[in-house]
């Protein structure tokens, strides 16, 4: 696709459901000469004269080479707007592609036959000088690239983050730049190089326009009257402008022109360079510190107590890790760059405009306030709208998860009519705000094109009063100020963008912070190793509660010795789960305390105390893996002998062998290849080779059909042979062999005895066994 200077054109598209859509973009003359990088749109110029021959070089148009436009790519990836606060929120994320014009390097071709040296020379330098100032003041609002800050998703505590919160937390996501810190800083000097050619370049432009309207040479120069300069900067200007004729000035004009030309390219050349290896130097640093913010969420996330994943939707943990940590990718990825380049690029414009004109710089700089206050305004109008199209997302991925989790039962109950009208009312909300956002988004680019083009009127008023009355000011100083000032306007477009960027890096930083800073779970400053049970557990005085909740355990008082088999049971929300729970520490009490041959659970270091517990339950966890490796999970290089004997013991062997690669078949997300009993039985031969003194048991047979659960029921026989088991169950008729059977009810011990003793009696456990039965 190619777009010319007014060419608008509309490239229809999707991506998720997100139209790809596509404004004007307009393509800026860059200058590939003399005239240095600067940007500036030119159209025909038509001649001042009253007349002009046909064969005038101001007769025609200046041509040009418009190369294609390339649109850049917007994602926007979506959030909940705060941990906990959305439910469901955050799965992979949606995509909108949001315009973005790229400028395109189009070249200036100026030939001998359209403007010939003669005849600039032949007119007067006033004359001279005012065609080359409308080529500028007609073309200087010309529309700008598109802002490139993305939308981004921000939680609604954020919209009121002061400046100082934002500094405090963009310097907290750099010190994970680390060991990288020398590339930082080179980067940073890279910069530097690249802001001061820019400034080079810029000065160049004066020596190029003087050789163009002046034949002069290095003779000219000696021969010409020396003025005394008057005050510090005429003092600089006169060094830096002798310093640069005594650079460029050649014996006749043709070789000044071919001097210029070369220090141009040199410079160019050196500023571009600098420019790529910042940018290369500053994507090895962006993604080091991504890489970092992953691994330590990750680590974090796989850290936190099992209430916080109670608490917490699947859909927001995984975007807290997926796409907020992409959204402070690609908010480093501008804002590392342009923190530094664009503002030393301002400054080197700066110094050279000072030096040129410190009357029109002070002018130059009016604007600047309000420029900064309007830009600031709009950025808290952003913050609120995209907060709102985070809530409208996070309710739209909510109900994709609802949705795709549950299709068997959306299909079962024919409800396909009722979510698609829950989904459209989902989209529409997020069409609003989305539109909302954009109108306020899209102020922003119009709205410096205004404040810079009164900038630059008065630019031209003032400047153009000073060299047509001869003053302070040279015809080609005035041109070099003015491409100064307007190649420092697009580094002050990229320094708002930047701090659009930083807000955005922000904004996900916090986010990812509010995890990081959460405490993790159940403390683990014990010091005592363990590697098996030789007396017993008890549990003394203990109650506990969920994070302040209503207790679900209250005053429990038990001893399980080593060797004994007790079952619990109860209602369900009798407490069941969570006492088990108690034992692997997932859970500390909120009373009382834990005794593991005597000494407190706390004492031990998790990790020992964990070795000793096995857990089969009713849920099984499965990974996408051979079957080998999750039989193997937690003991990596296991001999293949040893799992093939634990698949026996669990009377999974026979199937494992069916399948389609034996040991090496991969079962799925979750197990989704296998049955419900061939998952179970895994999980058994999983326990199995862990050979764990401890062994919980949690609903581990209530879901199989009746030929599965003989087969599990074998297994789980063999199982536990030897060991401690703590056996969860809601079927009575699964605990009648074991040793000792407590009751529970409301979180407390209500019976305790055999199955025999229990259904003598009358209380809760011989109505759960009479209601069963029946």
């Amino acid at each position: 696709m190619k777009l010319g200077a007014s060419t608008s054109t509309t490239s229809p598209g999707s991506k998720k459901s997100f139209a790809h859509r596509s404004r004007p973009c307009w393509a800026p003359l860059t200058t590939n000469t003399s005239l240095g990088p600067t940007s500036i749109p030119l159209r025909p110029i038509r001649s001042l004269m009253t007349s002009t021959s046909s064969s005038s070089p101001l007769a025609g148009p200046y041509w040009r080479s418009t190369s294609p436009l390339s649109l850049r790519r917007r994602e926007r990836t979506e959030a909940a707007s705060s941990l906990g606060k959305e439910p469901g929120s955050g799965s992979p994320p949606a995509k909108d592609m949001t315009p973005g014009c790229m400028e395109s390097r189009n070249s200036l071709l100026i030939s001998e036959p359209f403007i010939p040296k003669a005849r600039f020379e032949s007119l007067p330098s006033h004359t001279a000088f005012l065609l080359m100032l409308e080529c500028i003041s007609r073309n200087i609002s010309q529309p700008s690239p598109s802002v490139k800050a993305q939308q981004k998703p921000c939680s609604p505590r954020e919209e009121t983050l002061s400046l100082s919160a934002m500094l405090k937390t963009f310097l907290r996501i750099l010190k994970g730049v680390g060991p990288l810190w020398p590339l930082f800083v080179a980067a940073t000097i890279l910069a530097l190089i690249y802001a001061s050619m820019g400034g080079v370049s810029v000065w160049t432009i004066a020596p190029f326009m003087k050789n163009m309207f002046h034949t002069e040479t290095r003779a000219t120069v000696h021969e010409a009257p020396i003025q005394p300069p008057k005050g510090p900067t005429e003092v600089l200007k006169a060094k830096l402008r002798h310093y640069t004729d005594s650079l460029v000035l050649g014996r006749t004009p043709q070789e000044t022109l071919l001097r210029l030309c070369i220090v141009i390219f040199l410079v160019t050349l050196l500023k571009n360079l600098a420019g790529y290896l910042q940018s290369v130097l500053m994507a090895v640093v962006e993604q080091g510190v991504i890489k970092n913010f992953r691994d330590r969420l990750y680590a974090h996330l796989l850290h936190m107590p099992l209430s916080f994943f109670h608490n917490t939707s699947t859909g927001t943990l995984i975007s807290r890790i997926t796409n907020d940590v992409t959204l402070l990718s690609q908010a480093l990825r501008d804002s590392l760059i342009g923190l530094f380049r664009d503002p030393f690029t301002v400054l080197a414009c700066l110094v050279v405009m000072v030096i040129l004109s410190w009357k029109l710089t002070l002018l130059a700089v009016v604007l600047v306030p309000a420029s900064y206050l309007a830009i600031r305004r709009i950025g808290r109008k952003i913050k609120k709208y995209s907060v709102r199209s985070q809530e409208g997302m996070a309710e739209i991925t909510r109900t994709l998860e609802e949705t795709i989790s549950g299709i068997k039962m959306v299909k079962a109950f024919a409800m396909e009519p009722f979510e698609q009208s829950r989904f459209r009312r989902a989209t529409g909300r997020l069409k609003r705000h989305l539109v909302k956002f954009a109108k306020v988004r899209r102020l922003s680019s119009p709205l410096s094109e205004v404040l810079g083009t009164a900038s630059a009127v008065l630019l031209l008023w003032f400047g153009g009063r000073q060299v047509l009355s001869g003053g302070e000011l040279r015809p080609e100083e005035f041109m070099a100020f003015l491409f100064a000032s307007l190649y420092m306007m697009q580094p002050i477009r990229n320094i708002g963008n930047t701090y659009s960027n930083i807000k955005v890096g922000v904004s996900a930083a916090e986010r990812i912070f509010s995890v990081l800073d959460l405490k993790t779970e159940v403390e683990d400053e014990g010091t005592l190793e363990v590697d098996d049970l030789r007396e017993g557990i008890r549990f003394c005085g203990v109650s506990f509660a969920f994070d302040g909740g209503p207790y679900v355990l209250r005053d429990i008082d038990l001893y399980v010795r080593k060797g004994e088999v007790l079952a619990v049971v109860g209602p369900s929300g009798a407490g069941k789960t969570t006492l088990v729970d108690l034992i692997p520490r997932f859970y500390d009490p909120s009373e009382g305390r834990i005794l593991l041959d005597g000494v407190d659970l706390r004492e031990y270091r998790l990790s020992s105390l964990r070795n000793l517990v096995g857990i089969v339950s009713q849920e099984v966890v499965l990974f996408n893996d051979t079957v080998r490796n999750n039989i193997a999970y937690g003991r990596p290089d296991v001999p293949l002998e040893e799992v093939v004997r634990a698949a026996e013991a669990a009377n999974a062997h026979e199937f494992i062998e069916k399948l389609p690669q034996g040991y090496d078949t991969v079962v799925g997300d979750r197990g989704t290849n296998l049955s419900g009993g061939q998952r179970q039985r895994l999980a058994i031969a999983r326990a199995l080779l862990k050979d764990p003194p401890i062994l919980i048991l949690d609903e581990a047979t209530s879901s199989l059909d009746p030929e599965s659960e003989s087969l599990v029921r074998d297994a789980i026989a063999r199982l536990m042979e030897g060991r401690t088991v703590f056996v969860v169950a809601h079927r009575l008729s699964t605990v009648r062999d074991a040793s000792r059977i407590i009751v529970l009810e409301d979180g407390r011990i209500v019976q305790e005895g055999t199955h025999e003793e229990l259904i003598s009696e009358e209380g809760p456990y011989r109505r759960l066994y009479l209601r069963q039965v029946k």
